[in-house]
C-alpha cells in the first residue's frame, strides 16, 4: 500500500460521515485527527462528492514555550465562509485535534440548524467553543532542553576570536533556566620586550539565566561561576616555555534574541572576572632573575552571535 494512503482513506470516510473535509498543513493537528473527533460531534451527513463543507487547518506558528497558533476556516462548497478564527493552543496534538474539532462542529450545527447561506455563526462559535480551547491559557508543564553554538570576539588585552556550547534546560513557560557552557579562544599577547608570551583562556561556566517570554524576542540574563585554565606559551625567548594554569572566577552575559519555531537566532555580550591573577615572565637563563614582566588580564569581555535549537517541542 502506498505510504500515507491509510491516514487519507480514514480522512475521506470520515468527511463523508459528516459532511465535512479536512484538510491540514501540519501532523499536529493532523486533518485526520480532527476528522476522527468530528464524528461523534456532528450528525451523519452524507452527501454527493464535492458537495461536503471544507474545514481548513493551517499552523501559523509553533512557539518555543510550547504554544501553537492556528488558523481555522469552514467553507461551504460554493468557498463561501462560514466561520474563520484564529487560536492559540497548547498541549498535546491530540489535545489540538479535539480543540479544533470542537470549533468546526460548532460552526457546522449552527450553519445546519439556520439553513441560511448568508448567516455568520462566528460569534455564537466562539462562545460555544470556550471550553474546548481554555486549554491554551493553562501554563505548560514540560521540561525542555535548548542545545546551541556561538562565535565571535575576545575583547580585552588585543582580539582574539573566541566560541562557545551550551546547553539550557528549563520549563518551557518558566523564567528560569539552568545554563551550562564550554568556551575557548584563540592567542592573545603578552609584550615581554625580549619576546612575547602567547595566553589564552579555556573556561567551563555553570549559571542560573532570567528570561523574558515574548513570542518573538526574547531577553535573558545570566550569572553564575566558571571555572578553567589560561594557557601562557613563550615566544621569542630563551629559553621558551609552557604552562597551564588553573583559574576561577564569575561570569555574567547579557543576550537578545529572535525566535521562530524551536529555532533562536542571538547576539550576546558576556564577561569573565577571575579571582586569581596570572602574570607571564621573562628570566635570565643563568641566573633566574626576572627581567620583564606583564600581568594576563582578570577580566575578558565577549561578544558572540550564536544559534539554539529546542530539542523536545
Amino acid at each position: 500500500m502506498i505510504p500515507g494512503a491509510v491516514p487519507l482513506i480514514l480522512a475521506t470516510l470520515a468527511a463523508a460521515g459528516t459532511g465535512v473535509e479536512v484538510r491540514s498543513t501540519s501532523d499536529c493537528p493532523s486533518a485526520q485527527g480532527i476528522s476522527e473527533r468530528l464524528l461523534p460531534l456532528l450528525p451523519a451527513a452524507p452527501s454527493a462528492a464535492g458537495s461536503n463543507d471544507l474545514a481548513e487547518v493551517k499552523v501559523l506558528e509553533a512557539r518555543a514555550d510550547g504554544t501553537t497558533d492556528l488558523s481555522l476556516r469552514l467553507l461551504r462548497p460554493d468557498a463561501s465562509e462560514i466561520g474563520d478564527r484564529r487560536i492559540s493552543l497548547s498541549g498535546s496534538c491530540a489535545e489540538m485535534a479535539e480543540a479544533a474539532a470542537a470549533i468546526l462542529a460548532a460552526w457546522e450545527t449552527d450553519f445546519r440548524s439556520e439553513g441560511a447561506a448568508d448567516e455568520e455563526p462566528v460569534a455564537p462559535a466562539v462562545k460555544d467553543a470556550a471550553p474546548a480551547v481554555a486549554v491554551t491559557s493553562a501554563p505548560n508543564p514540560r521540561w525542555n532542553i535548548l542545545v546551541g553554538a556561538g562565535a565571535g570576539a575576545a575583547l580585552v588585552g588585543g582580539v582574539a576570536a573566541a566560541g562557545t556550547v551550551e546547553a539550557l534546560l528549563g520549563k518551557a513557560a518558566s523564567h528560569w533556566q539552568l545554563r551550562i557552557s564550554a568556551a575557548t579562544q584563540t592567542a592573545r599577547s603578552l609584550d615581554l620586550s625580549s619576546g612575547h608570551a602567547d595566553w589564552q583562556h579555556t573556561t567551563f561556566a555553570a549559571g542560573l539565566l532570567c528570561r523574558s517570554l515574548g513570542p518573538a524576542w526574547r531577553l535573558s540574563l545570566d550569572v553564575g561561576p566558571v571555572l578553567g585554565w589560561a594557557g601562557l606559551a613563550g615566544n621569542g625567548l630563551s629559553p621558551n616555555r609552557e604552562q597551564r594554569v588553573f583559574e576561577y572566577g564569575g561570569a555574567a552575559g547579557l543576550r537578545v534574541g529572535r525566535t521562530w519555531g524551536r529555532w533562536t537566532v542571538w547576539a550576546e555580550g558576556r564577561a569573565d572576572l577571575w579571582l586569581h591573577g596570572e602574570q607571564a615572565t621573562a628570566k635570565d637563563a643563568v641566573s633566574g632573575q626576572v627581567l620583564f614582566s606583564a600581568d594576563v588580564p582578570s577580566v575578558d569581555a565577549i561578544a558572540s552571535l550564536g544559534l539554539s535549537v529546542a530539542l523536545f517541542q
